[in-house]
């Protein structure tokens, strides 16, 4: 059985939840979930370019008006987050599978590095210590894909999936994955 806890503590800070979209956003909303972490959902279907893709995620993270949309401004904010409540962080993407389809690979690519950089600077402490908070307790960055259960991913996606050696959760194995 995974719970947000083991999911969260991985080395691997990618996590491919293959389930209804029902069920993964059932993940993020019991008030006890709510209170110890900040998790956002940026839907996939949404984004199928970069263009709307910074548009979601900058309203769904409450990035700064200042930011850029563009890769270097989403990585100084995923950095940043000084305006979400200090805790454990899950950038969660829906229908992972329709993010950027009508665009180049590289732009996936550019992602997961970026959120893979996040992750360690955010558990390192790193972020912390830049923002001048080096008493805060470690905070966790992890990434939610979602993927509905009968979709398969393309050739570009199950390239990452493997590269990056990303868990994959199936059906069944999520009772009690909203438990903290």
């Amino acid at each position: 059985m995974h719970t947000i806890t083991n999911i969260q503590n991985q080395a691997n800070p990618f996590v491919l939840l293959k389930c209804e979209i029902r069920d993964f956003d059932n993940l993020f909303y019991p008030s006890d979930v709510r209170d110890k972490l900040s998790a956002n959902i940026v839907r996939g279907k949404w984004c199928p370019t970069t263009e709307s893709f910074f548009k979601i995620a900058a309203s769904t993270w409450h990035f700064p008006y200042y930011f850029g949309e563009n890769w270097d401004a989403f990585d100084e904010c995923i950095n940043d987050l000084e305006w979400v409540k200090p805790s454990n962080y899950i950038f969660a993407i829906s229908d992972i599978n329709k993010l950027f389809n009508e665009e180049d690979d590289e732009h996936l690519d550019t992602l997961f590095m970026l959120l893979n950089e996040a992750h360690k600077s955010w558990t390192t402490g790193e972020n912390q210590r830049i923002a001048g908070d080096s008493t805060s307790e470690h905070i966790d960055f992890t990434v939610w894909l979602h993927m509905e259960k009968d979709v398969t991913p393309n050739k570009h996606l199950q390239r990452i999936i493997e590269d990056k050696q990303i868990t994959i959760i199936e059906p069944g194995s999520l009772s009690g994955v909203a438990s903290v």
